[in-house]
């Protein structure tokens, strides 16, 4: 008996597959070079305001004080009525479902294995029961719009 001993092909650089697209001709190279240095050259304060400088935990005074970064205690503070708005605390909890939902439903829809004909489905069904959610029409009362 023989034995036959086959080696398996070589695979392809991965590397050089992703970049060959950006680096395949001096065009191509000038602006991608162009774009990375935009990239850090605007990345680099945005990182530095919103998140190194920024106030995380205070009053609206610390972040007066502060003057050199984002003020996120503020948000912190107002993320109820950066949420909800007007909308009673009692029944707060049906726009916090609606906005849950809509939520798994976004990374549902950015994963490729549930890409399917349902998945349509599944959001005309999610996006009506919001709706229906929020109005009032299901879980009564109807809250009104004039504030």
């Amino acid at each position: 008996m023989t034995f036959v001993s086959l080696s398996l092909p070589l695979r392809p650089r991965t590397t050089r597959m992703r970049l060959n697209p950006l680096f395949s001709s001096p065009t191509n190279g000038a602006i991608t070079l162009v774009l990375i240095g935009m990239i850090l050259w605007i990345g680099r304060p945005v990182l530095d305001w919103a998140v190194l400088d920024a106030v995380w935990v205070g009053t609206a005074d610390d972040c007066a004080a502060s003057d050199t970064g984002a003020c996120w205690a503020f948000v912190g503070e107002k993320l109820r009525f950066i949420l909800f708005a007007f909308f009673p605390q009692d029944l707060q909890w049906r726009p916090a479902i609606a906005t849950v939902a809509v939520l798994l439903l976004l990374a549902c829809s950015a994963m490729p294995r549930f890409w399917s004909r349902r998945l349509i489905g599944v959001w005309i069904a999610a996006l009506t029961a919001a709706c229906l959610l929020v109005s009032g029409v299901v879980a009564p009362p109807i809250v009104s719009t004039n504030h």
